[in-house]
């Protein structure tokens, strides 16, 4: 799987929207991107330098699937509460409001 880095536009295929802990091992969306993408996915989450924390987002492009996903940075997870969801699914939509 090719991945590339784009400017945000409006998503033609589907959107994915992982989140993810600071500082912790991978949810399972993340796992089934990174073995889907033969590593790519972990390497570009590497060169964003995405680490997880609160409000953090990478945006990625698979261009075989026109998908666009989005890793977004949940924080601390002893820290994860009602506001952190709320603050992570603000983070995962807002960059999809500004392509409508």
């Amino acid at each position: 799987m090719k991945i590339a880095f784009a400017k945000s536009g409006a998503a033609a295929g589907p959107v994915v929207i992982i989140p993810a802990f600071e500082n912790e091992n991978p949810l399972p969306p993340h796992e089934a991107i990174e073995a889907a993408s033969d590593g790519a996915f972990s390497r570009a989450l590497k060169r964003a330098a995405f680490k997880g924390k609160r409000g953090q987002t990478a945006e990625f492009y698979f261009a075989q699937d026109d998908a666009r996903i989005f890793a977004v940075g949940a924080g601390k997870r002893a820290d994860f509460d009602a506001q952190g969801a709320e603050a992570l699914g603000g983070a995962a939509v807002a960059p999809l409001l500004k392509t409508q």
